[in-house]
């Protein structure tokens, strides 16, 4: 009972930034946009709320081989973002509209992926893996991607 009261009360004070440690990675979201991707990712606590917390983080995009079915790395980004690098920002439209709480590694053009082997119609994945500071907990996360 407790759980929903806070649930309710966070949805009617609206999303805030919460730096409970982390327990998994929520969402990984590959976003085509325009020739490119945005890519951002969301953390969450124990309860299941999104969460804020310093860390390592690395993407991985990945190009799966049609033949084999296994995935090779093309590209890798590593970050070590900050409480104050997430961002409170509302996500999805119409009645999947909602506010959260994410990290966004920006926006990756096709071009510069096609100079990493990459070809129009390959499929593959963006792959995330956070690490808490100070040898805390580590989660992954992925989101497809067809290039």
């Amino acid at each position: 009972m407790k759980k929903y009261l806070y649930l309710s009360l966070l949805f009617l004070m609206g999303c805030s930034k919460n730096s409970n440690p982390v327990s998994y990675i929520k969402d990984v979201v590959a976003l085509r946009e325009g020739d490119g991707f945005q890519v951002y990712f969301v953390l969450a606590d124990a309860s299941g709320l999104p969460t804020a917390i310093s860390g390592a983080a690395v993407l991985n995009f990945e190009v799966k081989d049609p033949e084999t079915g296994i995935y090779r790395s093309i590209y890798t980004d590593k970050r070590s973002p900050r409480v104050d690098d997430f961002e409170v920002t509302t996500v999805g439209r119409g009645p999947f509209e909602k506010e959260t709480v994410l990290f966004n590694f920006g926006r990756y053009p096709d071009a510069m992926l096609q100079r990493m082997g990459v070809k129009s119609g390959d499929f593959g994945r963006a792959r995330v893996t956070f690490s808490e500071d100070h040898g805390g907990k580590t989660v992954g996360g992925e989101s497809p991607i067809n290039f």
